[in-house]
């Protein structure tokens, strides 16, 4: 086994039919540990890196057999985050759930060689998003004393298993009855995008949705950025061409109601941003609609689990979908005392800076 550091842009385009190779063989793969989210993100976001540090590792046979890819933030001399984070509020992609991409049968291998390999950047660590039984977990642990960790539960992942009675007996099942009885009445149909000819329109009624919903409440929406549209935009196209994009809406009466976007990675979908018409007469709750007939879709294709990923709110919507939920760890390492206590002064003179409208 061999550990390599790439620390350019063009070589990590370089890797990617390996990266892409152990994204298929990786038992814990997901989209977010894709090469296709975190290519796409360091081609869009590259703007806010001053180093790559992704930590890779290889078998002798030539096959990449592990990949942690980190960055270095313009500005964060000390610290590395995971690719697919550390953007501007306006433009966040939201990345969750982030890891180490390995083959199970090399855990321990790996593990070993990636603690050393962090330890030697001489950097802290910034995580977020991160599950309860991540290796990333692990490594942190091991590769900082623990009075330089901070670890917390940020947020809680809602999802629900969809294996053996599928939707039967679930919250969403229960709420969404209605909505599905009014919506098949009224004629509402499904909208699956299958055909790279009609993405381009299955993304606009997507974004149109999310400004109707959100445009009230908020001056700008996210897909207004162009950083965070254009991320989109590219990745939608990879992601129909590997057969792994779900973009859909509800359409009632030739008119769309409510739209999804997600993807199916592994044995389960994914729900990463939607779009509503709240105002839509006879009230069906459209975003209830699309949760239920996106589940119902999943589990008629065997899907094991319908996740709505993670949310930091202590009521939010999804926890009257679901009864199923865990917690999410973010968690800041960092490489010496004096590290620790240079990066929190600077945090604290930029608080007081922005209060007092300098930034």
């Amino acid at each position: 086994m061999q550990l390599r550091v790439i620390d350019t842009p063009e070589e990590a385009f370089d890797v990617k039919p390996l990266w892409q190779d152990l994204y298929q063989r990786a038992e814990n793969a997901h989209i977010f540990l894709s090469p296709a989210w975190n290519l796409t993100w360091l081609d869009t976001y590259r703007h806010l890196i001053s180093r790559l540090q992704f930590l890779t590792v290889f078998h002798s046979n030539g096959q990449m057999i592990a990949v942690l890819p980190l960055y270095e933030r313009k500005g964060e001399p000390f610290r590395l985050r995971f690719t697919g984070t550390g953007e501007p509020e306006e433009s966040e992609v939201f990345s969750e759930y982030h890891d180490v991409l390995v083959c199970r049968e090399h855990v321990d291998t790996v593990t070993a060689i990636l603690i050393e390999a962090i330890k030697s950047t001489g950097k802290g660590l910034v995580l977020n998003n991160v599950k309860h039984d991540a290796l990333l977990l692990r490594l942190a642990d091991e590769a900082y004393p623990p009075s330089l960790v901070d670890n917390t539960v940020a947020q809680k992942r809602y999802f629900i298993n969809l294996e053996d009675d599928g939707l039967a007996g679930t919250k969403l099942r229960k709420k969404a009855k209605r909505y599905y009885n009014l919506f098949t009445r009224l004629g509402g149909q499904l909208h699956i995008c299958s055909d790279p000819a009609s993405l381009d329109v299955f993304y606009s009624v997507l974004t149109d949705l999310h400004r109707l919903r959100w445009e009230g409440e908020q001056h700008n929406t996210i897909f207004d950025d162009v950083y965070f549209n254009r991320f989109h935009q590219s990745l939608v196209g990879q992601l129909l061409k590997q057969g792994t994009l779900l973009l859909a809406y509800a359409e009632v009466g030739g008119k769309p109601v409510s739209a999804f976007y997600g993807m199916k990675s592994g044995h389960s979908v994914y729900f990463y941003q939607g779009g509503i018409d709240s105002g839509f007469s006879p009230n069906i709750s459209p975003g209830t609609l699309i949760h239920y007939l996106m589940a119902e879709y999943a589990a008629g294709q065997g899907m094991k689990g319908y996740d709505f990923l993670s949310s930091g709110v202590k009521q939010s919507y999804k926890q009257s979908l679901t009864e199923f939920s865990e917690p999410v760890y973010s968690m800041t390492a960092y490489a010496s005392g004096w590290q620790k206590l240079v990066i929190k002064a600077l945090a604290f003179a930029s608080g007081v800076a922005r209060k007092a409208g300098l930034r």
